[in-house]
């Protein structure tokens, strides 16, 4: 039913999954670099639609709410929640009796700013495994939003300006809701904001959000920007701070060393999930066949045949 010729592309079809390359068309998952890029067609949800016009500007985007099929080269191609960031989709392709189930990135657990994950039942499953090894083996969400809330309230009552460092699209609209709703102000780099913006006009409420200026007044506030080699002399003309990077990899020992910054906190429920728990919960009787995509599984067993490396 499909193929993987660098690009995960269905059978006698036109139609791509989040391809590295500009395709045809392509169907993308969420509006992250790393699964969107330019098309000649796209089709996404409406918030990733909206998320990618804001990154890369004016794209030719059709826009799939969940759940509502289209018919594209005798595929029924439908989008359902991933639970990753906002807008992002498993997309479910059906064909002649078929179900194939691409995951794209996907979080089982409970997110302040994307849509819950939906289980979905396919014969064929291509799922993303960022942290697919069993090693990878992260705190509960609760603990990861108290040590937040907590290396925070320890910073302000120091005197200092704590500044957040997340990816600009999902892990710091993620923070800035927790953060919000814990009653901290917000003060957040021109990057994020553009981002923010989209993700209000989608009903997501963060409060007063003061953009990040050369004469913003910091004092009392959370500072928040995104990991960018080039905001290095913004983060140093920040006075008497303490930093904290938002990232899966702090799981790793010595990444906030690695990372010069103060403190690291491992947030895998704000991006990938682990292979086994996926399958674990959503697998039918019908899975025929898994594959991982770009990720690594260790010796995670799936149901059905052997799993393949795509």
């Amino acid at each position: 039913m499909f193929v993987c010729d660098k690009t995960i592309r269905l059978l006698n079809s036109r139609v791509t999954f989040d391809a590295a390359s500009r395709q045809e068309l392509c169907c993308v998952s969420h509006a992250h670099a790393d699964h969107a890029r330019p098309h000649q067609l796209t089709y996404a949800t409406p918030a990733t639609a909206a998320l990618m016009q804001a990154r890369l500007g004016r794209l030719r985007i059709e826009s799939a709410p969940f759940g509502h099929p289209v018919e594209i080269d005798q595929y029924r191609i439908s989008f359902h929640p991933a639970g990753h960031i906002l807008g992002s989709a498993q997309i479910l392709a059906e064909h002649q009796g078929q179900r194939l189930l691409y995951t794209g990135d996907f979080n089982l657990q409970e997110s302040a700013t994307a849509e819950k994950l939906e289980i979905v039942s396919a014969d064929i499953l291509i799922m993303e495994c960022t942290y697919g090894h069993p090693r990878y083996q992260f705190p509960a969400r609760a603990e990861l939003i108290d040590r937040l809330c907590g290396w925070i309230h320890a910073a302000l009552k120091n005197g200092r300006i704590p500044v957040v460092i997340g990816y600009a699209l999902g892990k710091s609209q993620e923070a800035m809701k927790i953060l919000a709703d814990n009653g901290f102000q917000l003060c957040a780099h021109g990057t994020i904001m553009k981002l923010v913006r989209v993700y209000e006009k989608f009903g997501h409420d963060f409060g007063t959000v003061e953009p990040l200026r050369g004469s913003s007044i910091l004092e009392g506030k959370v500072v928040v920007v995104p990991r960018r080699a080039e905001l290095t002399r913004v983060i140093n003309r920040i006075p008497n701070k303490r930093t904290l990077f938002l990232s899966g990899w702090a799981i790793h020992e010595g990444f906030k060393y690695r990372c010069g910054v103060d403190e690291a906190i491992p947030q895998e429920n704000f991006h990938h999930a682990r292979p086994g728990k996926f399958c674990g919960i959503s697998a039918p009787a019908r899975l025929r066949r898994a594959a991982v995509a770009r990720g690594e599984t260790g010796r995670a067993i799936l149901s059905g045949e052997e799993s393949l490396i795509v």
